[in-house]
Parts: C-alpha cells; structure tokens; sequence
C-alpha cells in the first residue's frame, strides 16, 4: 500500500520535503498551501486542479494583501492589518 500521510511520494521529490520548506520558511496557511499545490501538481492525477487550488489561495493572499493596504492608505498601521489576518492562518513551527 502506498505511504498517504507519513511523508507521501509526492510530496517527497527531491531533498527537500514540501512541509519543511514551508515551515522554514515561516509561510501562513495560505501560502503554504500555495507552496503545496504547485510542489505536487505534476504528480498528481489532475495536475489541473492543483493548480487551480494554488491559485485560489494565492489569490486569496493578494485581496487580504490589498486589503491592508487600503488601510494602510487609510491611515491605519499595516503590520497590525497583516497580523490580524495572519494570526489564525500562521503555520505553526514544531
């Protein structure tokens, strides 16, 4: 039977496991999923789908990025807009 939790292949390509680098590299949740998508989307049955979620959540990133930065033009403080937004969806590190 094929590995579908514990490190899956297709997430396992190379030195470098997906979860790791989004760790490392401090993402929130829907940049990691971003991450994720596009790391496993040509060994994955509907390279497509991956590739439409990827965008779906980065998509999503920009309008809360956007959002802020209206704020911010509003004159509210950007970090606070950001980490509000962020502080539910932040990835946590082990």
């Amino acid at each position: 039977m094929k590995e579908k939790i514990n490190h899956p292949k297709y997430y396992n390509l190379g030195t470098i496991e997906v979860v790791d680098a989004i760790v490392d590299w401090g993402l929130n949740f829907c940049m990691g999923n971003v991450i994720k998508y596009v790391a496993r989307y040509r060994h994955k049955d509907d390279s497509l789908e991956d590739l439409k979620k990827a965008r779906w959540y980065l998509d999503y990133e920009i309008r809360k990025l956007e959002e802020a930065k209206l704020k911010l033009e509003d004159g509210e403080d950007l970090h606070n807009s950001l980490s509000i937004f962020n502080k539910d969806l932040r990835v946590e590190r082990g």
